[in-house]
C-alpha cells in the first residue's frame, strides 16, 4: 500500500476543489492539461505537484502557494516577500517540499539551485548568476536584481522601510 506523504497538502487541494464546486474531471483541462490519476494522486498526499503545477493549482483555486504547501491562511501583506532573508526562506521551503535541489561544491564554495521541472530550472538559472557576483554588486543594485527576477516570475518582493 502507498504512503501519503503529502496528506494534509492534498487535503488542502481536495477541500479547495470542492470548495469552487468542481468535480476532478473538470479541472484536468485547466489545471495543465493533467490526468486524473495526477490530480487523485495530488489530493491523496501520495505525490506533491511540480512547482508549474503548484501555480496552475493556486491560480485555477484562487489560493496561496503559502496555503496549498503550508497551510498558511492567505493574507496579502502577510505573504509578500520582505526581504532576501524571506526570499531565501521561501526557496528553502521548497527545497524541503522536495521542488529544488541543492547542489553545494564545498572546495568552490558554490551553492547552486536547480529542479528536475524545465520551467523551473529558467529561474534557477538566472537566480544563480545573480547569486554568483552578489559580492561583486551594491545591496542596492542586488536587490534590484532579485527584485527585476522574481517580478519576472510574478512574485512580489517588498522594499524595506
Amino acid at each position: 500500500m502507498r504512503k501519503a506523504k503529502y496528506l494534509e497538502m492534498g487535503k488542502r487541494l481536495k477541500e479547495a476543489r470542492l470548495k469552487a464546486g468542481l468535480k476532478q474531471k473538470e479541472c484536468l483541462k485547466p489545471l495543465g492539461d493533467i490526468t486524473s490519476q495526477m490530480l487523485s494522486d495530488w489530493e491523496r498526499g501520495y505525490v506533491c505537484p511540480s512547482l508549474i503545477y503548484l501555480i496552475n493549482l493556486s491560480k485555477f483555486y484562487n489560493i496561496s502557494l503559502d496555503y496549498i504547501i503550508l497551510g498558511k491562511i492567505q493574507n496579502d501583506e502577510q505573504d509578500k516577500l520582505m526581504t532576501y532573508e524571506d526570499v531565501i526562506k521561501s526557496i528553502y521551503k521548497l527545497i524541503n517540499m522536495g521542488l529544488f535541489k541543492l547542489d553545494f561544491n564545498i572546495t568552490m564554495s558554490e551553492t547552486k539551485l536547480f529542479s528536475m521541472d524545465k520551467k523551473v530550472l529558467e529561474m534557477c538559472f538566472e537566480l544563480n548568476k545573480i547569486m554568483a557576483i552578489q559580492d561583486s554588486l551594491s545591496a542596492t543594485v542586488f536587490n534590484m536584481a532579485l527584485s527585476e527576477l522574481f517580478n519576472k516570475y510574478n512574485y512580489t518582493i517588498k522594499e524595506e522601510k
